[in-house]
C-alpha cells in the first residue's frame, strides 16, 4: 500500500525532500475521506468502516510526524514549505482521526467498544503514545463541539513540549503523573496522583511525564479551540507565557448506595466551566437516572451493565457509554467499577 518512511534510513536533505514530496502526493486521498466523514449520520456508521478510515489517517499522520522529528533531531536545513507541507499532512490525518465515534451508537442507549475506537499515535523522542477521543455530541467530527481526549502514556514516557491558547486540565486516571511547565528547567514540576488534575495556564509551554513502570492514562476535556490549537515546541521558536501550573483535587461525596462514592472536580476559568465526576461503584451497586441532556460515560475500570427497559448493553474497561436525553437508564456494576463523566455548567 504505502511506504513507511520512518523505517527507511534517511540521509540528509535530499532524502527528506523526496520522502515529503511522495507522501504529499499520496495524501490526496485524505480529502476524499474527510468529505465522507462530514456526511455521516448517527446510527448508520459501521465500526469496520471507521477503523478502515482511521488506519489511513493514522498512517499519514504518523509518517509526517516522524519525518518532522527526523528534521528537528538531525537539524536538517529544509525549506519552510517542506515543514509546512508535513504539518498539513499531519493536520489532515488528524482530521480523519477526529471522526466522532458517537455516530457508531444507536438510540436510546449504547456502548461503544474500545476495539472499535480509531487508534492514533503521538511521537516523542523516537517513542510513541497511543491516543483516542470522542465528541460529547452527535455531530460527525469531534471538533464540532466539546470532546474528550484520552492518552495512554507508556512507562517512562515524556510527551513533546507544547502549548495551547486556552488552559489545559488533564486528569490522571491510573497513578502518579508529572507535569513540567518550563521547557528550559525540568526542576520545575507538579505531580498529580490518581484522580487529580494537572492544570497549565493558557500559553504555558508544558509536557507530561509518566514515571511509572506501567502504562498510565490521562484524560482531558476539550473545547474545539483547545482541541485544534496545539503547537509543539520542537523548533524553539515558540514564546511561552509564564509557568503557571498547579494540581487540582476533587471533593469526595457518598452516593448513598452501598459504599459507592464520587469525586467532583470543578473547573472554571474565562474559557471553561464544567465539573468532572469520577464515580466509584461497588459490586452490585447501580446508578439510576433520567437525564435532561445526553449523557456520556467513560469506563475507567470494571464491568457493568447499561439498561433501559428490556434493552441491555455490557461495558468494560475503556468502553464508552452513550445515553440519550430523557431516557430512563440503569448502570449496574458487576465488579468494583469506576466511571468518568463531564457535566457542563451552562
Amino acid at each position: 500500500m504505502y511506504r513507511k518512511y520512518f523505517q527507511l534510513l534517511l540521509r540528509g536533505k535530499t532524502d527528506v525532500v523526496n520522502a515529503c514530496n511522495q507522501l504529499n502526493k499520496e495524501s490526496k486521498v485524505l480529502d476524499q475521506i474527510i468529505d465522507i466523514i462530514k456526511n455521516l449520520k448517527r446510527g448508520k456508521v459501521d465500526p469496520k468502516d471507521t477503523k478502515r478510515r482511521s488506519k489511513v489517517g493514522s498512517y499519514f499522520s504518523s509518517e509526517a510526524q516522524q519525518i518532522l522529528y527526523y528534521i528537528f533531531r538531525h537539524k536538517i536545513d529544509v525549506e519552510h514549505s517542506v515543514k509546512e507541507n508535513l504539518r498539513g499532512i499531519v493536520e489532515k490525518g488528524e482530521a480523519v482521526l477526529r471522526e466522532n465515534i458517537v455516530l457508531q451508537s444507536k438510540s436510546p442507549i449504547d456502548v461503544i467498544k474500545f476495539a472499535n475506537v480509531p487508534v492514533r499515535y503521538a511521537y516523542s523522542q523516537g517513542r510513541r503514545e497511543q491516543r483516542c477521543g470522542w465528541g460529547l455530541h452527535k455531530s460527525p467530527t469531534t471538533e464540532q463541539g466539546y470532546s474528550v481526549s484520552l492518552a495512554f502514556m507508556p512507562p517512562r514516557y515524556c510527551q513533546v513540549f507544547h502549548m495551547h491558547q486556552v488552559a489545559e486540565y488533564s486528569l490522571a486516571l491510573d497513578g502518579k503523573t508529572i507535569g513540567y511547565p518550563d521547557a528550559g528547567d525540568k526542576r520545575k514540576k507538579i505531580t498529580a496522583c490518581k484522580k487529580e488534575v494537572l492544570y497549565f495556564h493558557a500559553g504555558v509551554v508544558h509536557t507530561l511525564y509518566n514515571p511509572r513502570h506501567a502504562v498510565s492514562r490521562n484524560i482531558t476535556f476539550k473545547s474545539p479551540k483547545g482541541l485544534l490549537d496545539r503547537r509543539e515546541y520542537n523548533d524553539n521558536h515558540m514564546e511561552t507565557h509564564g509557568h503557571r501550573s498547579r494540581i487540582i483535587k476533587g471533593i469526595l461525596s457518598q452516593l448513598g448506595i452501598g459504599g459507592s462514592a464520587k469525586e467532583t472536580i470543578t473547573i472554571q476559568d474565562s474559557h471553561y466551566n464544567y465539573q468532572l465526576e469520577i464515580i466509584d461503584l461497588h459490586t452490585d451497586d447501580s446508578i439510576v437516572a433520567t437525564p435532561r441532556k445526553d449523557r456520556y460515560f467513560f469506563v475507567v475500570d470494571g464491568k457493568l451493565t447499561v439498561s433501559h427497559k428490556r434493552l441491555r448493553r455490557f461495558a468494560h474497561k475503556n468502553d464508552f457509554i452513550v445515553i440519550d436525553k430523557n431516557t430512563d437508564f440503569r448502570i449496574k456494576a458487576h465488579t468494583n467499577s469506576t466511571l468518568y463523566t463531564v457535566n457542563l455548567n451552562h
